[in-house]
């Protein structure tokens, strides 16, 4: 494995139980990215948007919603 990889897990696994969620996500990307890396962006791109979700709702005090 990468190092650099290696020392992103080693932080992610140093998160609290609060960010079990991102830290699943991003392992999981990493875990399926050499075998299919299009399915492994499709996980970063849901742990972005689960990142995202979660800051817009801290800061604004309501959920994200999409307008269209």
């Amino acid at each position: 494995m990468d190092p650099s990889l290696q020392i992103l897990i080693d932080r992610l696994n140093q998160l609290s139980e609060q960010f079990r969620e991102l830290r699943e996500g991003v392992q999981k990307a990493i875990s399926i990215a050499g075998e299919d890396p299009e399915m492994a962006l499709i996980r970063a791109r849901k742990v972005l948007e689960y990142v995202v979700r979660d800051v817009f709702q801290r800061r604004l005090g309501e959920p994200a919603a999409i307008k269209i």
